[in-house]
């Protein structure tokens, strides 16, 4: 886990300089599909820099961020100072209230969790009862893929599990609903029942 930290906190200072028009479209589609209404508890894991922040405010959400990198949470800090931002891993994390969260997003950052399956089952213990947990991606599976293969580094082996994977992972985490959507982007929905 060092090396991936240390990679993102690297990579920060200028990770919004890499930003392009498709992620912040896939950003602006992952928060339409969650159906965020005002008020709501939206945790953003693996938030970055908070490119998911400006949309989930819009949709009058009370964000909370969460990264394992620290520089990435400072930028969040300092970019969005009412949003509450927390460093610490998704899949180890025990200050989050059991059911404390309406809505769990994950954007542009799924494959670099070493145990996909724990973080679905984290993602199922944190929402409330008909809470929505959503993946996104800002392209599709064959890209993302290939760009982490192009990045190299400790993210070169990060790869999206299989939609079969994936669906059987959040069927045996107990939710319902699955949704899974690739095209030009990638998008995956489910419902805690």
């Amino acid at each position: 886990m060092k090396e991936i930290i240390d990679f993102f906190n690297r990579n920060a200072p200028n990770w919004d300089l890499n930003h392009h028009k498709e992620d912040f479209e896939a950003a602006e589609i992952l928060v339409e599909k969650a159906e965020v209404v005002k008020g709501q508890k939206v945790l953003d894991v693996g938030s970055g820099t908070g490119i998911l922040i400006p949309f989930l405010q819009k949709a009058g959400a009370k964000v909370t961020a969460l990264d394992v990198s620290p520089r990435m949470i400072e930028i969040i800090r300092e970019k969005y100072p009412r949003v509450k931002a927390v460093t610490g891993n998704f899949e180890e994390v025990s200050f989050f209230e059991s059911g404390g969260f309406d809505r769990i997003l994950i954007y542009n950052a799924f494959p670099h969790f070493p145990s996909p399956l724990k973080v679905i089952m984290r993602a199922f213990s944190l929402l409330k009862k008909n809470g929505i947990f959503l993946i996104g991606h800002s392209m599709n599976r064959e890209r993302l893929n290939f760009h982490h293969k192009k990045v190299g580094n400790v993210v070169a082996g990060h790869m999206l599990i299989s939609n079969e994977e994936m669906k059987k992972s959040l069927l045996k985490a107990g939710f319902s609903k699955v949704s899974l959507e690739e095209d030009r982007y990638f998008f995956v929905s489910a419902v805690k029942s």
